[in-house]
């Protein structure tokens, strides 16, 4: 570390451009350039929103051509299966029978691979063993062992039906600043047109939000919903509005002494997700599109 910044370099990451005033490895001292607001950040995070963002635009301004190629997974993988939909026996509480879905020749890979081509960043999917969910992530995140601290995409059956979306979680005790959750925060704090991002995804019912801590219990677990008078916040018996700043705030204040996990999806029944055949796999895609920026920010 210590030798990716410059000190008067100017970088960018997903605020804004700034300038590095001061590399104190494991950190830098940093000045925004629009509004000159200074900040202390993790080195190695900045290190990898840097190259990360140059990826994209070097994806972005290639020809179409080109792109295809330069894509394609460098790791061989299974051909695409073409996903016929859920069937009947994917909402009992097992993981046999049934179709393909959480399977890499399955919708899981469908929807991994396609991920992929629509957000120019490489997508792998994993099943937990014994469990009727799977997620979507970057390959290096893949498995339970990065469960406790990363950014998923997800989708899960149960008897009521499936849900789909996006799941962050940070485990107690983390450092301030370096855990998905904390990126998330920051950066929807600082991005006026990501926070409004969210603020449409709820506020126009495509999706929902919740989040709780790990000793909570089932009435304190708080559900954000929203429509065009704006958010509701529900928690117990408890209902009440607020805007996105407050739902940043409470996100914000989340105890430090538990693991806390956020979700924000969306959800079929079982009769709806059947009768949708094949095209129940674009309807998950593109809510998850809509959450790549959310996605990319917890990731940095």
């Amino acid at each position: 570390m210590g030798e990716f910044f410059k000190v008067g370099g100017r970088y960018q990451n997903r605020i804004g451009e700034y300038e590095v005033i001061e590399v104190k490895t494991p950190m830098l001292h940093i000045r925004y350039v629009e509004n000159g607001r200074l900040q202390d950040v993790e080195e190695e995070l900045q290190e990898r929103i840097v190259r990360n963002l140059q990826r994209e635009i070097d994806i972005a301004n290639k020809p179409p051509e080109a792109k295809r190629v330069s894509e394609r997974p460098k790791a061989p993988r299974r051909k695409r299966a073409k996903y016929e939909g859920f069937q009947a026996e994917d909402f009992l509480d097992k993981t046999t029978g049934g179709s393909n879905w959480r399977t890499k020749a399955g919708l899981a890979g469908w929807l991994a691979e396609s991920l992929a081509e629509r957000c120019g960043t490489d997508f792998d999917s994993w099943a937990p063993q014994r469990q009727t969910t799977v997620y979507v992530t970057t390959p290096d995140q893949c498995g339970s062992e990065h469960l406790s601290d990363s950014v998923q995409y997800f989708v899960s059956t149960t008897g009521a039906g499936a849900t789909y979306g996006l799941l962050v979680r940070r485990p107690a005790d983390t450092a301030e600043g370096m855990s998905a959750w904390d990126r998330l925060l920051s950066t929807l704090s600082d991005d006026e047109s990501l926070a409004a991002s969210l603020n449409d995804l709820l506020t126009n019912g495509s999706a929902e939000l919740s989040w709780y801590g790990d000793t909570w219990g089932p009435g304190e677990r708080e559900t954000v919903r929203g429509d065009e008078t704006g958010l509701t916040f529900d928690r117990g018996n408890a209902t009440e509005m607020d805007s996105m700043d407050g739902l940043i705030e409470r996100l914000q204040d989340a105890p430090q002494d538990q693991s806390v996990t956020l979700t924000i999806e969306s959800g079929l029944s079982v009769t709806d997700a059947i009768a949708a055949g094949a095209g129940v796999a674009d309807q998950l895609l593109e809510l998850m599109v809509a959450l790549s920026g959310l996605f990319g920010a917890c990731a940095g």
